[in-house]
């Protein structure tokens, strides 16, 4: 997991986006922030030691919560599970080879 640093942030962009502060909004921003470009299976396990067993039906609200309110990036692509990333305003482009996908 983040550094405890990492949570002040997750915390602060939490609050800045208008939403309340649960230890599984935090868990998914901090989580975010070190695996960019993560599935909700792979966010699923973010942070097992502070929320437990999290369902996959809690990480998707968690994470569509998060992308309603502006603070993380949905990348849909044929073909490919739905990944996610807190940066929402680099302008940062996404492609993907058709040759090897």
């Amino acid at each position: 997991m983040a550094a405890r640093g990492n949570d002040l942030d997750a915390r602060a962009n939490v609050r800045s986006a208008g939403l309340r502060v649960t230890a599984p909004r935090v868990a998914a921003l901090e989580y975010l922030s070190e695996a960019s470009h993560s599935t909700v299976d792979g966010n699923r396990g973010a942070g097992p030691d502070q929320l437990g067993s999290v369902s996959r039906q809690a990480v998707y609200d968690v994470v569509s919560g998060c992308v309603d309110a502006g603070i993380v990036r949905r990348l849909v692509t044929p073909g490919a599970a739905a990944r996610y990333e807190i940066r929402t305003d680099d302008g940062q482009r996404h492609v993907i080879c058709r040759s090897c996908r």
